[in-house]
């Protein structure tokens, strides 16, 4: 029988509330100093099949780790990942048991925060339909060079903000997306929160050009 995976953790020195899955409360597969986070009977081919399932899932694992997170550092692991048997989870377990040790070490009192970087809409600059000839041609360029002067500064301050991050979280990682925004996903340490919020403030007051969002802490999907 296969099992769906959400995470490994150290086995837990105190009780955990395990959360509702997919389906069904998950539970907890012991191998030595390693256990993972799992769930029984959970269909991946029926999900695949019906987008609208398939999206629930998806919720549902995301929401299962945003739960157990703040109970105990953990592993994150991709949506859909599955093992052929019990056995075969605990004989990874065990085998990967230090490498898995050392990465809950590492990552002990740290969240994944991501921070979302909105492109401010350019500029409008009306030119009257009154406006005639050479006055027209002079507005059009003045215009021009409005919207580009513009999108030079906001391209300077992407580069700013992206320097900032890094400089202060050097593990962290920046993504384009297709409408022109970005992402960057850090690493910090939960106890440094306000820290990183001021830090926010400053960025924010810095890039004028630019609307930032930060989300709250996660577990560190993009760092295992």
């Amino acid at each position: 029988m296969e099992v769906y995976a959400y995470a490994f953790l150290k086995i837990p020195t105190v009780e955990l509330e395990l959360p509702l899955g997919i389906g069904q409360a998950v539970q907890l597969v012991p191998g030595k100093q390693i256990c993972a986070v799992v769930e029984f009977d959970v269909d991946i081919q029926r999900l695949q099949g019906d987008d609208a399932l398939l999206v629930q899932a998806i919720v549902a694992h995301d929401r299962t780790l945003g739960e157990l997170f703040p109970q105990q550092c953990l592993l994150p692991l991709r949506f859909g990942t599955l093992f052929r048997s019990l056995q075969a989870l605990q004989e990874h377990l065990i085998t990967r048991e230090a490498e898995y040790l050392e990465k809950l070490d590492r990552f002990v009192g740290q969240g994944e925060y991501i921070l979302k970087c909105l492109p401010r809409p350019e500029p409008e600059f009306e030119i009257s339909a009154e406006v005639r000839g050479k006055a027209y041609l002079l507005a059009k360029k003045q215009r021009y060079q409005v919207i580009q002067a513009f999108q030079n500064e906001q391209s300077a301050q992407w580069d700013w903000i992206r320097r900032q991050v890094t400089e202060c979280y050097p593990q962290a990682i920046a993504s384009d997306l297709e409408d022109q925004s970005h992402r960057i996903f850090l690493l910090a340490p939960i106890q440094e929160e306000p820290l990183l919020y001021e830090r926010f403030q400053e960025w924010q007051q810095t890039c004028s050009a630019w609307e930032l969002q930060l989300g709250d802490a996660l577990p560190p999907y993009h760092f295992v």
